[in-house]
């Protein structure tokens, strides 16, 4: 009886630890998710290095840009001058940028977006944060416009982000 009464006891006590154990683990998961699972929740941090590239390629034309964390720009031509030109980009306008890839929130972004036509553009941005990189690329949207705006919607977002790049080099790197 006293061997019952032990076995007893024991049994309870695995499984009072072992439910103490799993919700230990849903507790920690939990708090996982609300701490390390968000790729955007590093943008409000100024101290992770941000770095962007962006190549755009049309009919006969190819052009990049490249920012590193210091705001160094580069920009190359594949027609006209090819000599690369260098502007700096300002801290307000790489804080602009971070407000915008939260805002948009960018690194929830698909890769692709539109559809591959022939003598058809593509621009491909990559943006990379601390160790958190995402490229997105924007193809021909025009047969997306015809079947229905949300599909368009999410595309919308990465393009904001895209134009708000590509106006450094309008201001600066352009040799137009």
């Amino acid at each position: 009886m006293e061997t019952e009464i032990m076995e007893i006891r024991l049994q309870g006590f695995l499984k009072t630890h072992r439910n103490v154990s799993i919700r230990l683990i849903v507790l920690c998961l939990a708090l996982f998710s609300l701490v390390g699972c968000d790729k955007n929740s590093a943008i409000h941090d100024d101290n992770e290095s941000l770095s962007v590239e962006l190549d755009t390629n049309g009919y006969h034309f190819r052009q990049s840009l490249k920012v590193d964390p210091s705001g160094r720009a580069e920009v190359k031509d594949s027609i006209g001058d090819t000599t690369p030109r260098v502007f700096q980009v300002s801290v307000d306008q790489l804080n602009a940028l971070r407000q915008a890839l939260e805002a948009e929130r960018f690194f929830d972004l698909k890769e692709v977006y539109g559809d591959r036509v022939p003598d058809g553009g593509e621009a491909r941005l990559k943006v990379t944060l601390g160790r958190t990189s995402q490229t997105v690329t924007l193809l021909f949207l025009g047969n997306w416009d015809r079947n229905g705006h949300a599909k368009l919607a999410e595309a919308r977002r990465a393009a904001r982000v895209l134009d708000l790049v590509e106006g450094w080099r309008r201001e600066r790197g352009s040799s137009d």
